[in-house]
């Protein structure tokens, strides 16, 4: 809807706009501020990704999720707020984000999480007091630079035009981490897709 339009500096949504499409307004490459409205639950697919002049994003208060690389390469983003209401940070969701140095996150329950951030991020994490035990504990919190991913993200698909929503398949062992660059081959002889992919492996770094 957005993508790519260099003029853009501040987007102004409805306020009775529920759903955003996947995509658009990424590569806005001046877009600095940006305010979500209120009724919109779920921020879809590479929506502000490559937005690199974004400063400031005001979500709504409802917010449930943030999908993949939503805010991919958002490199002057120093901060973000989410709230109570987060289920799930997708991948990528905060890759790039050179400037980013707090996020505060008003849930209660450790929302779900797949590699959001960098290896290289320097983020703090800001959380309910009474729900640092649990983040600790949770094994997407404890410790983002080095599990990272331990997910493979899919979709599902009969045109190649209409997608399923984002799903996530678990794979290997608790000690891996940073999945990624997944490769399919399909094995004629038995019948079967075999995933080759890349991962780190705790005990040999």
């Amino acid at each position: 809807a957005f993508g790519q339009i260099n003029s853009l500096r501040t987007l102004h949504l409805p306020d009775s706009l529920e759903k955003i499409p996947i995509g658009m307004a990424h590569h806005a490459l001046q877009l600095t501020r940006v305010a979500i409205p209120p009724k919109v639950r779920v921020l879809p697919l590479d929506v502000f990704a490559s937005c690199i002049a974004l400063k400031e994003v005001i979500l709504p208060p409802h917010l449930e999720r943030i999908e993949r690389g939503v805010f991919w390469e958002c490199r002057k983003l120093p901060q973000i707020t989410l709230p109570a209401t987060m289920k799930y940070i997708g991948e990528f969701s905060f890759y790039h984000c050179d400037n980013l140095k707090h996020v505060y996150l008003h849930a209660v329950e450790p929302p779900q999480m797949c590699n959001a951030f960098s290896k290289s991020s320097k983020v703090t994490i800001h959380v309910p007091k009474e729900s640092a035990t649990a983040y600790k504990a949770n094994i997407d919190w404890k410790d983002i630079n080095h599990n990272g991913s331990k997910c493979l993200s899919y979709w599902e698909s009969e045109d190649l035009i209409n997608f399923s929503e984002q799903k996530l398949l678990y794979f290997g062992r608790d000690d891996f981490g940073c999945l990624w660059a997944p490769e399919i081959t399909y094995d004629e002889e038995n019948g079967d897709y075999l995933i080759h992919w890349g991962s780190t492996v705790r005990e040999t770094d």
